[in-house]
């Protein structure tokens, strides 16, 4: 969320690029209810927004291959609440 802000609001210079985003699947649910909270905050000023979720285990974007993985975890003392 704050790069979302900061790509309107951050620099003198403004972003005017295209800004592509690869999540996991809910991640337009996700970015729709931080529309809800923080409103015109995060919405692109002067760029365009490409959502994508990775709906498979295997994205190709501008010439480079995203591939998902998972990983095990470790308790922590974190997790024990």
């Amino acid at each position: 969320m704050p790069f979302l802000f900061a790509s309107n609001y951050g620099s003198e210079e403004v972003r005017i690029r295209t800004l592509a985003i690869i999540g996991p699947v809910g991640m337009v649910h996700f970015y729709d209810k931080l529309q809800e909270v923080y409103g015109r905050w995060i919405v692109p000023q002067h760029y365009a927004l490409s959502l994508q979720e990775m709906s498979s285990s295997e994205v190709s974007c501008g010439g480079f291959t995203l591939r998902d993985f998972r990983w095990n975890t470790v308790n922590t003392a974190w997790d024990s609440g």
